[in-house]
């Protein structure tokens, strides 16, 4: 409820575009422009259904607006933890796989933009935590997704070294990390990665960012 009410004002102001209506008389580049603002409106006000639907339609005709598929990967990660807090943990496995498959199409095109790579990021830290918290991995899965969800979050803090929200995810996967007794195991001191997780959130903490995932 908080969230669609802090998103309010930015929601009307979209809404005041009438982009539906500009797009009949001006289309751009064979584009309804109306879909990616549309998905953000229905994003703002909690409808997810209706957000995916709008953000896959602009992605699908502008592939090259990675945008479009950074959206759609944060729209199905909420969906996502929706699921898994409803005990649909196959459900919410399949929503990450997908937003997996987006933030990964992003990054193909804009791997220096430090919004793709703090949501490929994200991405990985959530299957992790339901890896950990549902036991749906395979045998070295975990260990797989613990590999490119830290690649993904160390590249986004060489983009933006204080980025607090790539800290925030950061020190969570690591957390969750340490969880795993095949990672845990394979670092050289177990206690060391729960010493980094709190180190990355405390330097969150004074950047004093975006709030962090968890289930």
């Amino acid at each position: 409820k908080l969230r669609v009410e802090l998103a309010a004002p930015g929601i009307e102001m979209l809404k005041l575009g009438n982009f539906s209506e500009r797009s009949r008389d001006r289309p751009l580049l064979g584009i309804e422009p109306e879909h990616y603002p549309q998905a953000l409106i229905a994003f703002g006000e909690g409808d997810l259904d209706r957000a995916i639907e709008q953000a896959s339609e602009s992605a699908k005709v502008w592939p090259w607006f990675y945008e479009a598929n950074v959206l759609s990967a944060e729209i199905l990660i909420r969906r996502a933890r929706a699921s898994g807090q409803d005990g649909s943990f196959e459900e919410a496995f399949t929503e990450l796989q997908a937003a997996r498959a987006r933030a990964t199409l992003a990054a193909e095109v804009a791997r220096s933009d430090p919004r793709v790579m703090t949501t490929l990021c994200w991405v990985e830290s959530e299957i992790l935590s339901l890896q950990t918290v549902a036991w749906t991995q395979e045998d070295g899965e975990a260990e797989s997704t613990f590999k490119s969800g830290q690649a993904a979050c160390r590249q986004a803090l060489e983009i933006d070294s204080e980025s607090a929200r790539a800290l925030q995810l950061l020190a969570h996967l690591i957390q969750r990390g340490s969880e795993v007794g095949a990672i845990a195991e394979s670092a050289e001191d177990p206690r060391g990665l729960l010493a980094e997780a709190a180190e990355l959130a405390r330097r969150a903490l004074e950047l004093d960012d975006a709030d962090g995932p968890s289930w």
